[in-house]
């Protein structure tokens, strides 16, 4: 059905919208579709400029599932339109890339049939800022856990853990042929881990993302991330680790230095070495 929104018509089962999914083609936004039992309006990639921000009431919730390498397009697009605040982030990303007012949400459950399931024994979803609780009920009317999370620099933690993840076990898995619950206590992942764990937050010990990871990679029974998916993002995920050891140690020599593995791994499997980024979000780098 085609429901009648504020500006323009979105794509949703019945009733008005009580929220959007940019992105909601992709593997993430399809599977969250669901859980909003036909409240939540349909916003694929291609229709994001005409539809975004303009099929839900301002204060309502904009599910930003997308990778990040398209972050800095619709955040654009919704500060001109008033609805920064209401941007909810459920990809892998740097956190300074996410404007101050908005939400973000660490998911750890598993996409499978076009559904979010709960993925044991991963930690539970990590929700933090404006829409943080309507992430929390959305995702517990499918028997996923959600912690709402109040203080920004413990979900700081929270979220270089997730930010490892997205950087390592990729990598891990393609270097050694192998499934996210057997590397789970691997010791190149720990390695990795150690190397960027530092350029990501001080505040997360590589000994809590490392005990954080393998729980959820113990829960991903027979998966394997996508080397793929990951080059394309990677401007957001282990090349914004190299940039910020770079912005901290002053020169590629240093860096080189911090992360032999990690480097050495990002140029046998198509990154290159990271040190120059293809400046696609342009950000300044956080400190750490």
């Amino acid at each position: 059905a085609i429901l009648a929104c504020a500006l323009v018509p979105c794509a949703s089962a019945r009733g008005p919208a009580a929220a959007e999914i940019v992105g909601a083609s992709g593997r993430v936004g399809s599977a969250l579709l669901p859980a909003g039992d036909g409240s939540i309006a349909r916003i694929t990639r291609a229709d994001c400029d005409a539809l975004l921000g303009r099929c839900t009431a301002f204060g309502t919730p904009i599910v930003v599932a997308t990778g990040a390498e398209a972050w800095a397009h619709i955040i654009s697009l919704a500060s001109s339109r008033g609805r920064t605040e209401d941007l909810v982030f459920v990809g892998n990303g740097p956190l300074n890339w996410i404007p101050d007012g908005s939400t973000t949400v660490l998911l750890y459950a598993r996409a499978r049939d076009g559904c979010l399931e709960a993925a044991a024994p991963a930690p539970p979803c990590r929700a933090f800022g404006k829409h943080a609780e309507w992430c929390s009920r959305l995702l517990q009317s499918r028997n996923i856990v959600c912690q709402v999370v109040e203080a920004r620099t413990t979900f700081e933690v929270y979220h270089a853990a997730k930010m490892s993840w997205a950087c390592t076990m990729w990598l891990a898995c393609a270097e050694l042929g192998a499934t996210c619950d057997e590397l789970a206590h691997h010791e190149l992942v720990q390695t990795l881990v150690r190397e960027i764990a530092p350029w990501i937050n001080k505040a997360a010990t590589a000994e809590f993302i490392i005990q954080d990871q393998a729980s959820y990679a113990l829960a991903l029974k027979g998966c394997v991330p996508s080397p793929a998916l990951a080059l394309t993002e990677i401007d957001a995920r282990n090349g914004w680790c190299v940039q910020q050891a770079l912005a901290a140690l002053g020169s590629a020599s240093a860096v080189m230095d911090a992360m032999p593995v990690h480097l050495k791994l990002l140029r046998a499997h198509g990154a290159g070495d990271c040190m120059h980024p293809r400046d696609s979000n342009p950000r300044p780098a956080m400190r750490v």
